[in-house]
Formats: structure tokens, C-alpha cells, sequence
């Protein structure tokens, strides 16, 4: 399981020699899976909901490591929103004030 970055020539001038365009470090699905945890069924969910974007290559398919701090990032956010609301709802105080009214 190693994660490996891709390098394009680009720009090729006889001065300067190429210049390498570097790419994002990719994964394969099941790799960005297991390296984080995911499990595949799950994974593929995610994938196919469009909630993680992936692009293939011929019949393999890939995640960028870039995209995978987006989908990351975007949960840490979602989980850092204020629970009282929910607290609210489904605590004790709630559950008895449902009963006693």
C-alpha cells in the first residue's frame, strides 16, 4: 500500500530542460479505504452518492488525496455543529417532560 505521486514533463525548452508537473498524490478506492478506515461497502456508498468524487482510468478507478481532505474536512465541520438542539430532543429532561405532559 503505497501511495505514489505522479510526474508530467511540461514545458520542455532546450535552456531549462523539462519541468515536471507534479499531481496530487492519488489512491486507489480500496487503498483510501483501508488507509482511512472506511469500509468498502460503505466506501463505494460514498463514492456513488457523489459525496466523494473519483475519476477512472481505463477500469480502475482513483481518489486524490486532495479530495479526500475535502470529504474529511467537510465531516469535521458537520460533526462541530452545536448538539444542544439535539440534547434538547432526545435527553432526559425531554423524556420526562414528554411523559409528564
Amino acid at each position: 500500500m503505497q501511495n505514489t505521486a505522479l510526474s508530467v514533463p511540461q514545458n520542455d525548452t532546450p535552456e531549462q530542460g523539462p519541468t515536471p508537473r507534479r499531481f496530487d498524490p492519488v489512491y486507489g478506492v480500496r487503498e483510501a479505504f483501508e488507509v482511512h478506515r472506511i469500509s468498502a461497502p460503505t466506501g463505494y456508498s460514498l463514492v456513488h452518492s457523489g459525496q466523494i468524487k473519483t475519476y477512472r482510468i481505463g477500469t480502475w478507478r482513483f481518489i486524490t488525496c486532495v479530495e479526500l481532505e475535502r470529504f474529511i474536512s467537510e465531516r469535521e465541520q458537520a460533526a462541530q455543529l452545536p448538539v444542544t438542539n439535539w440534547r434538547a430532543r432526545t435527553g432526559r429532561a425531554a423524556r420526562l417532560a414528554r411523559a409528564r405532559g
